[in-house]
This record gives structure tokens, sequence and C-alpha cells, in this order.
């Protein structure tokens, strides 16, 4: 009978704060002072979403830094269709192979964070954007508009 080993936890300190300054720049020109044709400039720092599922936010859980699963081989040398082995064995035994990673079942890590990036001032991942549009008025209520958007420089990270 399988009977899987328990994992106590401790207590673990997620992200403990960032701090950001976050600048964003607008302006708006009346192309030819009728009202009808602008030219949009925009630029600005966009920081990562921290959401479950996000780089570092979630990344922090213990039970995403463990071993979860693993995978064996099994050759089925007398053809009984039955694996002749220890299955609680992880190591190669009868006609099963070993585990794919010897920590499953184990509270060890198999990833860390440096605790820099978990708190302070300008590490949180981030993208600059510039963003410039030219609207005209068509007749009233509608409008069309010529997008030209650009990622400024690289993402940071720490």
């Amino acid at each position: 009978m399988f009977e899987p080993t328990v994992l106590d936890f401790p207590t673990t300190t997620g992200v403990i704060g960032y701090n950001d300054v976050t600048p964003r720049l607008g302006a708006v020109y009346d192309l030819f002072g009728s009202g009808r044709t602008a030219v949009k400039f925009t630029m600005g720092k966009y920081l990562e979403a921290a959401v479950n599922g996000n780089g570092n936010y979630s990344g922090l859980l213990p039970s995403a830094r463990i071993a979860t699963s693993v995978t064996r081989t099994w050759n089925d040398a007398n053809r009984d269709y039955s694996p002749d082995c220890d299955l609680q064995n992880p190591l190669g035994n009868g006609e099963c192979g070993q585990i794919s990673n010897l920590n499953f079942g184990k509270n060890i890590y198999s990833l860390s964070y440096d605790p820099n990036i978990l708190q302070g001032w300008g590490v949180r991942p981030s993208d600059w954007g510039t963003y410039l549009t030219i609207q005209q008025q068509l007749v009233q209520g509608w409008w069309r508009s010529r997008p030209a958007t650009r990622a400024v420089g690289c993402r940071t990270s720490p």
C-alpha cells in the first residue's frame, strides 16, 4: 500500500513590498487647429502585474518549489502486465527504473529566490513604452486612428 510522506512547510515570507516610481507622460497636439486632427504621444514605465501565476509572486509558494510529480520506466520482462518491483523504492529495482527526481516526496526546494528581488526600490520587473497616434475625426462621432507603438529599451529586472 502506498502511504505518502507528510510534508510540513514552515512559514515563508513572499514578496515583502515593492517601492517604485512609475513615471508616465502624455501630450496631445491639434495638428491643423481645427479640433479634428490630433497627434497624441504617451510614454511610461509599466510594471509587471502582481498576480498569481506570474513571476516572483506565486513562484514562492512552497508547493510550487518542490517536485510534485515524477516518472519512471518499466520493462515488463515476463509479460505479466504487472510491475514486478517495489514501487515505494525510488531507485531502480526489479522491472522498474529509477524515478526521474529523487527529491520527490521530500521537503527539498528545487527553486529558490534571491531575497533582494522580493523588496525594495526599483526591483520589480517593468517595461518602458512609447506610443504615438494620429487621430482624425471623419464625421461627428466617427474617427480613424493610425497608431505607432514602440517599446523602448528592454525589460528591466534585477
